[in-house]
């Protein structure tokens, strides 16, 4: 939400960051979130449904950001809970003026299956008369989100395995134990190695 937007000027360049991440949900690619946290009024129709969500979540509430900055009001508004969530659902919201920003919104504002990738918003001309700022920040993006996959797929695959089968430990450590006789002898306790973990 716009509250948790920060401008920072170092150097004469003005940085923008994100703050209060205190219901921040990082959320694996592969799996799929199920709680609602967060603002009610940037929450998508997925969530308010209680159905399973990915990264289309965030693009909604990009979506609300992008409509307050361009028409300094909520895109959804309700006088109450329920009025608000049935906006939500219904996809009920006054258009923008502007026709570029206008189109940017229409493309987010969708059911979750049909709603447009933060890749594909870029490409729009909204978007596009700002390319050369925004295309080596899309790019880093890129790659930061290729190696995110790759790792959780790594991740996936590792507890998969975990779940079908105790892994081998990486280093067998073998341990020798004294084991007592049951029965009284004057032997000494019997010597036995015996695998640790």
């Amino acid at each position: 939400k716009p509250e948790n937007i920060f401008l920072h000027r170092e150097n004469g360049k003005i940085q923008v960051k994100i703050g209060d991440f205190g219901l921040a949900k990082i959320l694996s690619t592969l799996a799929k979130g199920i709680t609602a946290v967060g603002s009610q009024s940037y929450m998508s129709p997925e969530i308010i449904e209680e159905k399973s969500y990915v990264y289309e979540c965030d693009v909604w509430s990009f979506g609300c950001v992008f409509y307050i900055l361009n028409a300094l009001q909520q895109p959804f508004s309700g006088e109450d809970e329920v009025q608000l969530q049935t906006k939500i659902l219904s996809i009920d919201y006054t258009p923008l003026d502007d026709k570029q920003a206008q189109e940017v919104v229409s493309a987010i504002f969708q059911q979750q299956k049909n709603r447009v990738s933060i890749m594909d918003l870029m490409t729009m001309e909204f978007f596009a008369q700002r390319k050369p700022e925004l295309t080596s920040i899309i790019e880093q993006q890129k790659i930061l989100v290729q190696k995110d996959q790759e790792e959780q797929k790594i991740e996936s695959v590792f507890q998969s395995q975990c779940k079908n089968e105790k892994p081998e430990p990486a280093i067998k450590v073998e341990k020798e134990v004294l084991v007592e006789e049951t029965e009284k002898t004057d032997k000494e306790p019997a010597r036995q190695t015996r695998k640790c973990c």
